[in-house]
């Protein structure tokens, strides 16, 4: 899959980012298995993966990032 739009947030954990981006569509979390520069208000493209898990009470999605390129 592939999905541009704008960072809203980043969580950095100790060997990757969780990153939270929304488009005209919605919002959705990235998880990128490094750290990266990035910041917040930056407009990524974002190529990965679609992941299914499940929540207490609900499914989620998340976007596992293979490659992601900064937007100007």
């Amino acid at each position: 899959i592939q999905i541009q739009g704008q960072i809203i947030s980043i969580r950095n954990q100790t060997n990757f980012q969780i990153i939270n981006m929304q488009d005209n569509t919605g919002k959705i979390n990235v998880i990128l298995n490094k750290k990266t520069s990035l910041a917040k208000n930056q407009t990524i493209k974002v190529t990965g993966r679609v992941i299914e898990y499940k929540t207490k009470y609900k499914n989620e999605l998340e976007i596992q990032a293979d490659e992601i390129i900064l937007k100007n």
